[in-house]
């Protein structure tokens, strides 16, 4: 009994602890292990990840899960302390994502430009930039979670979302109308959180895009420059 209590406090305290920490580096001595550095504790911590995840990227985490992408076109959400992984769509079921080609030397995805021209970048440089951040509105085993995303498109950082329980219907671009004379494909976002019910996110010119979960794609928008 004892035991069981113990074993709960110490996986309650990880999670918590893993809620606000950033994957660092590797450990020593294991190519699984990760090491993570809480910002709230000011301390490090580590733990052993699930085989197969070498070459795969970290894209952000949120309430405690890591976005990964991977050297193909798949996307998913892993939790590193139950081992749990939740597969999202595929980076090719982003809008403006036309192919992957894998038969490339290296790998290469082929973009639509917001101007509508057509761009090829490689691989690992997709991996590196296409994803800049990533929330959740609840647990991704929730069959009410909506995962929202900044995705990078040289001109632009717009917003992008999608379901974990309706991977088919694929990433979605939210859609907003023009803002003092700005096109929509010009607005690009630097930073989204999740509270209360609605998405917030802030804007290249400082202003707060807000969306309401039960409403995707119809945004308003209010500045709160200084």
């Amino acid at each position: 009994m004892n035991m069981e209590i113990s074993t709960r406090s110490t996986i309650s305290n990880s999670l918590a602890a893993a809620a606000v920490a950033t994957p660092v580096t590797g450990c020593k001595g294991s190519e699984n292990c990760r090491c993570f550095y809480n910002v709230a504790l000011h301390q490090f911590h580590h733990i052993e990840f699930p085989q197969g995840l070498q070459g795969k990227r970290y894209r952000g985490s949120t309430m405690g899960w890591l976005c990964i992408v991977d050297k193909t076109p798949g996307i998913s959400l892993l939790n590193p302390l139950t081992k749990t992984e939740i597969p999202l769509p595929p980076a090719t079921s982003f809008p403006d994502v036309l192919a992957y080609r894998s038969e490339k030397t290296r790998g290469e995805y082929l973009l639509r430009m917001a101007d509508g021209s057509e761009e090829s970048i490689s691989k690992n440089f997709f991996l590196k930039k296409y994803l800049k951040r990533v929330v959740v509105s609840a647990e991704p085993t929730s069959q009410e979670c909506i995962v929202m995303a900044i995705r990078w498109n040289t001109e632009d950082n717009r917003l992008a979302f999608c379901r974990p329980a309706e991977i088919e219907a694929g990433w979605k671009l939210v859609a907003h109308e023009e803002e003092n004379g700005i096109p929509p494909h010009k607005i690009g976002f630097v930073d989204v959180v999740f509270w209360r019910g609605r998405f917030y996110a802030l804007d290249w010119g400082g202003r707060i895009m807000v969306c309401r979960q039960s409403i995707l794609g119809c945004v308003s928008s209010c500045c709160y420059r200084g």
